[in-house]
C-alpha cells in the first residue's frame, strides 16, 4: 500500500502540535523517486490502553510518504479510546485486531506473523517516527545492509527532546554491559528475522535487547548506524522503562549470562575486565557527586569501592572527564532515563 496523503487522513484535533499533525511527507517521493519499486516495509505497533498517544504514532507511520508500506496494529483489548482511534485509520492499515493477548511481546509476534514485507520494524504506541525515516532506511537496505539503526531522541513532557545517550566504545563488550540500540530506530530484514526466530515471549522488558544480541552474537552482524534522526522515544509515567524499571535487572542478568556462554575464554576475560572498569567509573562518578555535595565520608567510601573494582581507575583520565561531563549534564533539566542495568 502507498502511504496516504495528508489530506486523506482524518483532520487533526485542535491544539495538536508536531509534524504529523501539520503536514505529510508525500513530497519526499516526488521527482522520479515514486516511479521505481521500493522494498516493502512492515511496521507493527503493539497497543494497549495508550489512546492518549496512539493517534500520533499512527499518523507518524502513515504520513511517511512511503510507497510500499504494510502497517499492522495489534491491540491487546484496550478499554480506553484506542479502538475508536484505530478504526478511524483502518482504511490505511493492512491488518488490525483488538483482543486479549499474552502481553506486548506476544502482540509483536502476532503482528510479524502476518508480515509480507522485506523490512521489519516495530513502533510502540507511545513513540513516533520522524519525517523521511522509512525512505532513508529503505535506501540503506537497498545498499545491502540487513540491519539499519537510526538516531533516536528522548521526549519528556515540559522538557522536550534530547538525544538518546550514546554509549562509549565500539567493543563487543559494550553489547553485554548495556544496550547500544535504541529500539524505535531499528529496522531489519525479514530474512534475518526468519533466521533468528520470534521475539522471546518469556521476556517482558528486554525482548528487543535479546533480539539484537541474536543478530550480534549468533548471526555475527552489526548494524549500519545512520547519522539521521528517525524516531522519538517518549518518556512518561506509565512507560515500562520508568514505571517498572526495577523489574528489568533480573531479565537483563539472565539474558547476558546466556550470551556469555557463546564467548571464547579470551572474550570472557575481556568482558570481566570491561565490567570491572565500568563499575569503577560509576563508583568514581558517585564519589565526585558526593564530594561536590559536601559528603566527604560517602565520597571516600565510593572511591575505595572504585579502586577495589579497578585499581587503575585513579589514572583513568577519560573516566574523570566522563564523570565531570555527566555531573554537568545533571545540573540541567533533561529527560530522566532510569538506571536499570545491573552492576
Amino acid at each position: 500500500m502507498c502511504s496516504p496523503l495528508f489530506a486523506e487522513l482524518p483532520p487533526a484535533p485542535e491544539g495538536r502540535a508536531g509534524w504529523m499533525w501539520k503536514e505529510g511527507s508525500e513530497q519526499l517521493l516526488q521527482g522520479g523517486e515514486g516511479s521505481r519499486a521500493f522494498p516493502k516495509i512492515t511496521i507493527v505497533t503493539p497497543s494497549f490502553n495508550q489512546g492518549e498517544f496512539l493517534e500520533e504514532t499512527i499518523r507518524s507511520v502513515l504520513l511517511q510518504g512511503y510507497p510500499n508500506l504494510e502497517y499492522i496494529i495489534i491491540d491487546g483489548g484496550s478499554t480506553d479510546d484506542s479502538v475508536e482511534i484505530i478504526k478511524r485509520y483502518a482504511p490505511w492499515l493492512a491488518y488490525w485486531v483488538s483482543e486479549q493477548d499474552r502481553g506486548q511481546t506476544h502482540a509483536i509476534n502476532k503482528g510479524f506473523a502476518r508480515s509480507t514485507g522485506d523490512i521489519h520494524a516495530y513502533l510502540n504506541s507511545d513513540d513516533w517516527y520522524e519525517p523521511g525515516a522509512l525512505l532513508r532506511c529503505a535506501q540503506e537496505f537497498e545498499a545491502g545492509n540487513p540491519w539499519v539503526v537510526g538516531q533516536v531522541q528522548c521526549w519528556q513532557e515540559s522538557l522536550g527532546c534530547r538525544p538518546f545517550p550514546k554509549l562509549p566504545g565500539k567493543s563487543f563488550t559494550r553489547w553485554l554491559l548495556s544496550c547500544p540500540i535504541a529500539q524505535a530506530g531499528s529496522f531489519w530484514s525479514s530474512q534475518l528475522h526468519r533466521e533468528v526466530g520470534d521475539f522471546r515471549e518469556d521476556l517482558n522488558y528486554v525482548m528487543d535487547y535479546e533480539f539484537w544480541l541474536r543478530f550480534r552474537f549468533i548471526k555475527r552482524i552489526e548494524p549500519r548506524t545512520l547519522d539521521q534522526q528517525v524516531a522519538v522515544f517518549r518518556l512518561h509515567g506509565d512507560a515500562k522503562s520508568i514505571a517498572q524499571d526495577s523489574s528489568f535487572a533480573a531479565e537483563i542478568s539472565d539474558v547476558v549470562e546466556h550470551y556469555e556462554k557463546v564467548l571464547s575464554r579470551r572474550e570472557r576475560l575481556r568482558l570481566w575486565s570491561a565490567r570491572q572498569h565500568r563499575a569503577a567509573r560509576k563508583r568514581g562518578t558517585r564519589a565526585v557527586s558526593l564530594l561536590l555535595s559536601g559528603k566527604v565520608m560517602g565520597a571516600l567510601g565510593e572511591l575505595a569501592k572504585a579502586v577495589k573494582a579497578w585499581p587503575l581507575v585513579v589514572l583513568d583520565v577519560v573516566g574523570v572527564f566522563l564523570a565531570i561531563k555527566e555531573l554537568a549534564r545533571g545540573k540541567q533539566e533533561a529527560p530522566v532515563l532510569p538506571e536499570i542495568w545491573p552492576e
